[in-house]
């Protein structure tokens, strides 16, 4: 089960060919440098194969983390320092420190429940710069160090594999 969850999760990420519609999403802003924490509803309510993916401008798709029971896998290009990956089964967390302009894109947490993949979407907007205006009144999720409000909205996902 652990290698069929691993290949299914990067063969999402490889094949990049993952679409969004029909979706209610949450969206994160930050500010550079900021650390955030995404947090994605685990509808299983159970220990189940769980991964996070990020999308940039609608093209390629690039697998994360990859979390098996308790065993957290960081995958190509994404460090471990930086991406923290946890859950306490009824939520999934992805933690992004300090974050820059190349973090901004859509993240996929992706989940098997009844043996089929599904999804929540969080969409994360980095703002450069501390002469930008920012408004956390309008975020869904607020900086750390602020703590975390978790949006009502959960993403309905279908995957298009062409």
């Amino acid at each position: 089960m652990k290698n069929f969850t691993l290949i299914t999760a990067l063969s999402l990420c490889s094949f990049s060919w993952i679409s969004v519609s029909g979706s209610e999403s949450q969206t994160v802003e930050a500010q550079v440098g900021d650390t955030v924490t995404l947090l994605s509803t685990n509808m299983s309510k159970r220990s189940t194969p769980t991964f996070w993916v990020k999308q940039v401008n609608g093209t390629k798709a690039s697998c994360i983390t990859v979390m098996i029971t308790d065993e957290v896998q960081h995958c190509d290009g994404f460090r471990k320092g930086k991406y923290n990956m946890t859950s306490n089964i009824s939520t999934v967390f992805l933690r992004i420190k300090h974050v820059d302009l190349s973090d901004s894109g859509l993240y996929l947490c992706g989940f098997y429940q009844s043996g089929h993949p599904n999804f929540n979407v969080i969409h994360l907007h980095v703002k450069g710069g501390s002469d930008e205006p920012h408004d956390d009144a309008g975020s869904q999720c607020k900086k750390e160090s602020d703590g975390i409000e978790e949006s009502d909205g959960i993403a309905k996902l279908m995957i298009v594999v062409l």
